[in-house]
């Protein structure tokens, strides 16, 4: 688990270190200019992540990192879908299956 802070805590989860991941990231910025996206999702500062939780208060941020620290565990996904998205808020614009394998 990790977070960003900002106005409010965002918890996520942390995927295993796959260069494939980067891969796919820069093979997607060959095709759109970093400079249309938002400056977290552009090559050298994107950080692959799955937002487990937003919003959180300040006031119950460190209970939340307690949490997210006490609750480590490992898991699989497969992920089905890939989205292109605008935010705050989050919307997505357009969505693209992916294979399954």
């Amino acid at each position: 688990m990790g977070y960003f802070e900002n106005e409010f805590l965002v918890l996520w989860a942390r995927p295993n270190q796959d260069e494939c991941l980067f891969q796919l990231h820069a093979a997607l910025h060959r095709e759109i200019d970093p400079v249309h996206c938002h400056e977290h999702y552009r090559p050298g500062n994107w950080v692959p992540h799955c937002t487990v939780a937003t919003k959180i208060p300040k006031a119950k941020s460190q209970a939340a990192i307690n949490w997210a620290n006490r609750n480590r565990m490992q898991f699989r996904v497969t992920l089905d879908a890939a989205d292109c998205v605008r935010f705050p808020p989050v919307e997505i614009l357009s969505e693209i299956g992916l294979p399954s394998q």
